[in-house]
Formats: structure tokens, sequence, C-alpha cells
């Protein structure tokens, strides 16, 4: 698949998080969403550093990209997770695991006050499941059709197995 397709794709499919996406389709979305969420961020910036919003107003644009970008992103990765025949819900398996962490490590006054540690341990933490996601993404996609969704090429009519 073209990058041009798999991003067009990714947005067109934004809110549908059955069927399957290929890692060419899922690799070029993620490089770039990679590379717009930044970009916006920074043009943003540029435009907006000369408005002066009054006091206690805040522009949260910053914010607003990255959800915007955030659910056609989480919906890829879903279907890149039924390409391989695991649950769409595993692909959250490294936010909820960073959430606890923070949640056992903070929550429980393990570190106190701006301790790095504490820093060290999330980071730590956030990076063993966000691995292990990495590398489900790299697997070639299952042949045939899956618990998930039938094989794309075969007879649309096949129910899955």
């Amino acid at each position: 698949m073209r990058p041009t397709d798999a991003i067009f794709v990714g947005l067109k499919k934004s809110f549908q998080f059955s069927g399957r996406a290929t890692r060419s389709e899922y690799w070029w979305f993620a490089l770039a969403w990679a590379i717009a969420t930044p970009v916006l961020d920074g043009l943003l910036k540029i435009f907006w550093s000369g408005l002066r919003p009054q006091a206690g107003q805040s522009i949260y644009l910053h914010d607003f990209i990255i959800v915007l970008f955030f659910v056609p992103f989480l919906a890829v990765t879903w279907r890149r997770m039924h390409d391989i025949n695991y649950s769409g819900w595993m692909s959250l398996f490294p936010f909820v695991l960073a959430i606890l962490a923070i949640l056992l490590a903070n929550g429980f006054g393990y570190f106190q006050g701006n301790d790095s540690t504490a820093y060290a341990f999330n980071y730590a933490i956030s990076l063993i499941p966000a691995a292990v996601l990495f590398y489900w993404h790299t697997l070639p996609s299952t042949s045939g059709p899956n618990r998930f969704v039938h094989d794309p090429h075969s007879n649309p009519n096949e129910a899955p197995s």
C-alpha cells in the first residue's frame, strides 16, 4: 500500500474498529501521525502566539490536535491487532499498565514531590508494554480467516471461524 493510500484509508476508517489493517497501512499511518502532530503543534504555536488570550483563558488546540488524530490512530491500531488475530483491546495494554504504574507509584506515596525516580519508574513500566505492542505490530498478517474477520482476499460472505 502506498503511503498516501494508507493515510487516506486510515482517515476514511477513523471510527471503524472492525476489519483488518495491514502492516503497511498501520506503519504509514503511524508515520504520518508522528510527523503531523508536532508539525501542526508548531504551526499553531507560531500562528496563535500573536494572539493574547485574556487572563484565565487557555487555548487547548494542541490537545485538540492530539485527540483529533488519536481516534483514527486507535482505530487503525485496533484493526491491525485484528489482522494478527489478537483482540483490539490488547492495543490499550500500554496505556493501562502506564496508568496503573502511575497510580501505584504516586497514589501509595512511594515517591514524594518532584522525584526523578518516580518519573524513571513510570517511564520504565510504560516501555515494557510499548515494546510488546511494537513487536506485535511487526508480525505478518494472519493468512486466511481469523476469529475476528474473514480473509479480505477470499469470499466476503464467508463468516469468521
